[in-house]
């Protein structure tokens, strides 16, 4: 699957903090529009990826992050966030135990198995992920 260039970040409740398409910091020469839903418009005046980046920096520093396959998101964007504050529901316990699985399980069969609805049709919606991650660890949390 192609790596979106699109950031998303809700906050706790899945409101939209940031939604954004990034300039890429290379030449593309395929979109590959009917997969990702992307086209050079889209992108040609998104802000930088160092603008990005910078903005993401600050606004994880400190909280807690969730989401589906974090690492890669990281990893994207050349950041890093502490083990404590990162809660991945591709790797997350409560889950991982429910499915008695030892495998990453994607995102939209996630939410379709503990939310009842299906998610990501056509291409992957970031903007959809985020919040049905932020959905889905909520629904795991213990009251306290």
């Amino acid at each position: 699957m192609p790596l979106s260039r699109r950031v998303t970040l809700t906050d706790s409740n899945g409101y939209t903090i940031l939604d954004t398409y990034v300039r890429p910091t290379y030449h593309v020469t395929d979109y590959r529009s009917q997969y990702t839903g992307l086209n050079h418009t889209h992108l040609q005046t998104a802000p930088s990826f160092s603008q990005i980046q910078d903005t993401v920096s600050r606004s994880i520093q400190g909280n807690i992050i969730v989401g589906h396959r974090v690492w890669d998101f990281l990893s994207a964007m050349g950041l890093t966030h502490p083990a404590i504050d990162t809660r991945d529901m591709a790797l997350y316990r409560p889950l991982r135990r429910r499915l008695k699985s030892r495998f990453i399980v994607d995102l939209s069969t996630l939410v379709r198995w503990f939310l009842g609805r299906e998610i990501g049709g056509g291409y992957e919606n970031s903007l959809e992920a985020a919040a049905s991650s932020v959905e889905l660890y909520r629904s795991f949390q213990v009251p306290v």
